[in-house]
């Protein structure tokens, strides 16, 4: 098996395309893209980046540059528009669909201090309420009640998009465990 850092320059590697699974997370992560991509929305997230800033900023190839941002802007969640007298000049906005990744970014930030910059003094950003100057910090709630989940309450269950590949899977790593109704099937109708 070749090592990557050892494929031939010029010869590019495709990767699987997942838009065809039933799965909320692969399809979340096929249209966002790669790190890149990841790193160029919380560039951009912190507002308006020409492309020479978004370059020199995260270091990158001006090849893998202009390709993320291609793909980001066709899949809507980032915009651009030209900047001062330049027709052919582009600054890159985020769009409302992008800042909606703002708690998948929060939550990966708050992962990565935790579990991966153990060697460092603490967290290199810190994320905190602009009202209040406190931290934030990210929880799973009970959409009904608001009272806190811990994450050994969390579970899946089939939802109304799963195919039934999707609700096989989950019903085997269920077991046996009762399953409370989702909100979201009819009633009369079987929850799996």
């Amino acid at each position: 098996m070749m090592h990557p850092h050892s494929i031939p320059r010029g010869i590019r590697m495709r990767r699987k395309s997942f838009t065809s699974m039933t799965c909320s997370i692969a399809r979340a992560v096929d249209a966002i893209g790669d790190a890149w991509a990841f790193l160029i929305l919380r560039d951009l997230m912190r507002g308006p980046c020409r492309f020479e800033d978004l370059r020199q900023s995260l270091d990158i190839p001006t090849d893998t540059l202009t390709a993320r941002l291609k793909k980001l802007e066709q899949g809507g969640l980032i915009e651009r528009r030209p900047y001062g007298n330049h027709a052919r000049r582009f600054e890159y906005l985020i769009t409302k669909k992008g800042t909606s990744l703002r708690t998948v970014m929060i939550a990966l930030a708050h992962w990565g201090d935790r579990w991966i910059n153990t060697d460092r003094a603490g967290p290199p950003v810190e994320i905190y309420n602009a009202a209040t100057g406190h931290p934030v910090a990210l929880r799973m709630v009970d959409s009904v009640t608001g009272e806190d989940t811990p994450p050994s309450q969390i579970l899946s269950r089939p939802g109304p998009g799963a195919d039934d590949a999707l609700r096989r899977a989950l019903d085997a790593a269920l077991g046996t465990a009762e399953i409370p109704p989702s909100p979201h099937v009819k009633k009369g109708l079987k929850n799996g």
